[in-house]
């Protein structure tokens, strides 16, 4: 997913301060739309906030910035996965949707997803499994980030935890390195994959981020050329972080 071959790793301190205030801009934002997105608002109002805020804080959309996004953030309901563009349809209680955030603050680039459905679990319990899903998958994958293990020991946990849940990982659809730009290497595939062989390493600055749907399907691009969505209408869960491997316990920036 245009990834550009780069690799981002903390090398100083300035590294370090900078990827930090990066995530926690990101962190800000995406719980600021979250909490925003409430039944009866469209995702167009929601993403002029999301300007609004990126200004006031000397941000920038990377997306915009670097592959001329039509929006500051992307928002996916339902059976769209990711990079859904600000529509002008309220939101209704049982819409699930994947709020991805991605700014770039002075120089550095962090990147954060979540899901939410619209009006609380009561309204839509499988889009809500989903969603628990996507985020325990996270949390087991979060547990092989360490200095020298395989990459692909992070898609093995994601895969394993979510086919034993009843769920199917979207193998087109990947995390990946960030930092200085927005997808580097390695590639961090949702799925066990044995031919690859990268290691990380300390300094490695990655993001990890399970997609996941309750029926298998293919993944399709819509006619507006950004969003992408499941073919047979199936709903979908995301869940991001950017995540700093260390010597020790990986550091997630954006939690």
């Amino acid at each position: 997913m245009f990834s550009n071959g780069e690799t981002m790793s903390i090398n100083d301190e300035k590294d370090l301060i900078g990827i930090e205030n990066a995530s926690k801009v990101a962190k800000y934002i995406r719980d600021f739309l979250r909490n925003n997105c409430v039944a009866g608002v469209t995702t167009r109002y929601i993403d002029q906030l999301c300007k609004k805020e990126m200004d006031g804080i000397g941000a920038k959309s990377a997306p915009r910035m670097f592959y001329g996004a039509p929006s500051y953030s992307f928002y996916s309901k339902n059976n769209k996965v990711v990079h859904g563009l600000p529509d002008d349809e309220p939101l209704k209680d049982g819409d699930i949707l994947k709020i991805d955030v991605t700014p770039f603050y002075e120089g550095y680039i962090s990147d954060t997803a979540c899901s939410v459905v619209i009006g609380g679990k009561r309204h839509n319990p499988l889009a809500q499994k989903l969603i628990d899903n996507t985020i325990e998958s996270f949390q087991k994958a979060i547990s092989k980030c360490k200095h020298a293990n395989k990459v692909n020991e992070i898609g093995k946990a994601i895969e394993k935890n979510t086919t034993a849940r009843g769920f199917y990982v979207i193998k087109e659809l990947t995390g990946h390195g960030v930092g200085r730009a927005i997808h580097e290497e390695p590639t961090i595939l949702n799925y066990y994959n044995k031919h690859q062989t990268d290691t990380l390493k300390t300094g490695l600055v990655i993001a990890i981020e399970p997609m996941i749907v309750n029926k298998k399907s293919d993944i399709r691009e819509n006619s507006d050329g950004w969003t992408l969505q499941t073919k047979n209408g199936t709903f979908t869960a995301h869940y991001e972080h950017t995540v700093l491997i260390t010597e020790n316990e990986p550091i997630i920036l954006t939690a």
